[in-house]
């Protein structure tokens, strides 16, 4: 029996349902525009990056990068209900323990990326209401440097609601492959986060006039 991961194209009978709901509700009750989405289609593997404000926010950015099935990294508290336990699942979600080195997310996210996928991270680990990429986790300077793949950043504005535009923005797609030339190591892993800040710091001041 072949492996569904191993297939970048297919989508999972959850993701697509996911999928079709989210194409009518962000035209209509939850609207978001996206901008730049063409940077959002580029071939697999890739590493999707995004701040996160909301529940939703995997579905956001998933529908703007629909090309794929997404492959979220998600906190392993998501699954101690079994009913959710079964629905992430479903969509291929990586169990993550927080605040430690979980190797065995670390290495299922590198088969992700090994098996042609797109691997989805929210670097903070957590929703923030103030501040953006500001506190991070460790994992995705790892993650970015062993795979070499490259990275999609994509910066959501503000909490969807009811009839009000969310923007979402794609970011130019980058590479640390200059950091992974100078080694895999703590050292490194932080000047990824540091780039990864960098980043979401000029998302911040090129969009600040444009939230509805």
């Amino acid at each position: 029996m072949k492996d569904s991961v191993a297939r970048p194209n297919r989508f999972s009978l959850l993701y697509a349902l996911v999928v079709g709901i989210a194409a009518v509700l962000f035209r209509t009750f939850v609207p978001v525009k996206y901008h730049n989405i063409e940077r959002a289609k580029l071939d697999a593997p890739y590493i999707l990056i995004a701040n996160h404000l909301s529940m939703i926010d995997p579905v956001i950015i998933g529908y703007g990068c629909r090309k794929y099935q997404i492959r979220f990294l998600g906190k392993a508290d998501l699954t101690k209900n079994p009913i959710l336990r079964f629905l992430f699942g479903r969509i291929h979600m990586i169990s993550v323990r927080r605040y430690n080195t979980d190797m065995k997310a670390l290495r299922a996210s590198l088969q992700v990326l090994k098996d042609g996928n797109v691997l989805g991270i929210f670097p903070e680990g957590t929703r923030y209401k103030e501040g953006v990429m500001e506190d991070m986790e460790g994992g995705i300077g790892m993650i970015a440097l062993q795979s070499g793949v490259p990275i999609l950043p994509a910066y959501i504005q503000q909490k969807p609601g009811l009839f009000r535009t969310t923007h979402c923005y794609f970011g130019e797609v980058f590479t640390v492959s200059d950091l992974k030339a100078k080694g895999i190591n703590k050292d490194t892993g932080q000047e990824v986060l540091q780039r990864i800040r960098e980043i979401y710091r000029k998302f911040v001041r090129d969009t600040a006039q444009t939230q509805e």
